[in-house]
This record gives C-alpha cells, sequence and structure tokens, in this order.
C-alpha cells in the first residue's frame, strides 16, 4: 500500500471526526439553548399574561381610580390642605358657621389632639353650645350634608343651668346645651 494514500485516508478520518465532533457539539449546544429558551417562556408566560390582562383592563382600572379618588374626597380633606392645625381651623370655622346658621350660640370650641394612622390623620374639635331642640336638629342635618365628611362622634344633650332662684324668669326653659365631637379625615401626604 501507498503510504500516501494511508495518510490521505487518515486525514479524511480525521478531518470527518472532526467535523462531526463540531457538528455534535453545536448540535448539544442549540439543544440546550432550545431548551434554556423553553423554560425561559414557560416562565415569562404567567407574567406576559397578567401584564396583558392589565393593559385590557386599564381604562376599567382608570375608572376604578377616580371612582376611588372622588369618594375619597367627598370623605377626607386632602393632602394638601394644610397641616392639622390649619384643617382643625377649617373644621372649626365650618361648624361654627352651621351653628350660627342653625341658630344656636356657640359658647367654646376646643381642638383636641389629632389621631394619627397609616397615611391619614382624624382631626377632632368639641363644640358647646345653647339652642333649642329643633336648632340641634338643624344642624346635625347640616353637618351630614357636608364634603369632605364630618362625623359626629359624640353628642351630649343637656338642660340649660338653671338659677337657684326658681323665681327668675330670665332662664329660658326651650333651651338646652349641646356638647358636640365632630371629626373630620386628613390625608397625610
Amino acid at each position: 500500500m501507498n503510504p500516501l494514500r494511508n495518510r490521505a485516508k487518515v486525514v479524511l478520518v480525521t478531518i470527518g471526526t472532526l467535523i462531526l465532533l463540531a457538528a455534535l457539539v453545536i448540535g448539544a449546544d442549540l439543544w440546550r439553548r432550545t431548551q434554556w429558551a423553553n423554560r425561559t417562556m414557560n416562565e415569562i408566560a404567567p407574567r406576559q399574561a397578567r401584564l396583558q390582562g392589565m393593559i385590557e383592563a386599564k381604562a376599567q382600572i382608570e375608572t376604578s381610580l377616580k371612582t376611588a379618588q372622588s369618594t375619597l374626597a367627598a370623605i377626607a380633606y386632602p393632602a394638601n390642605a394644610g397641616d392639622a392645625n390649619r384643617v382643625a381651623t377649617d373644621i372649626q370655622q365650618r361648624v361654627r358657621k352651621l351653628a350660627e346658621t342653625a341658630e344656636m350660640r356657640v359658647t367654646s370650641a376646643q381642638v383636641l389632639p389629632a389621631k394619627s394612622a397609616e397615611g391619614f390623620e382624624e382631626i377632632t374639635i368639641m363644640i358647646n353650645a345653647d339652642g333649642a331642640m329643633e336648632h340641634i336638629q338643624n344642624l346635625l342635618l347640616a353637618l351630614e350634608q357636608q364634603t369632605p365628611r364630618l362625623l359626629v362622634e359624640n353628642l351630649e344633650i343637656r338642660p340649660p343651668r338653671t338659677a337657684r332662684r326658681p323665681q327668675d324668669s330670665a332662664v329660658r326653659t326651650d333651651t338646652v346645651t349641646l356638647r358636640l365631637n365632630v371629626t373630620a379625615v386628613h390625608l397625610l401626604p
């Protein structure tokens, strides 16, 4: 046999083996990458479906958000209304004006310490006033219609203080003394 032919066959077999090994390595790498891509797609599919659902529900989410914001605006002072002292002053002025409109005489008003919670604070004022029972009813009806909401936390109605002398005609028997705690919610920034 010709040593050149044997050498050529060895070279061809070696080159063929190297090409086959290279094809196997490339094929194995392609198979590994395909498996990785399939796993990644399976992991991403639920996330993509959630995001697609959010995109499709965008209009509904925006409508719900606007409804929630308008409801919140009706029941709470916004964060940009100022600090607790400013909101308390506003509440006090509103309640005094409502009491005077209901023909009641405000004898005192006091701001109680604010109670803080997560994202909001409750501001309470205590009002003492004198007036007839029907005037109290008018005041309570007016408080019910206020925006942002004013909540009546405590209501005490007492007969008026009378003089020790029963013959004193200056004491009116149709008036009562009212102690009222009114609370409002103030959103925190």
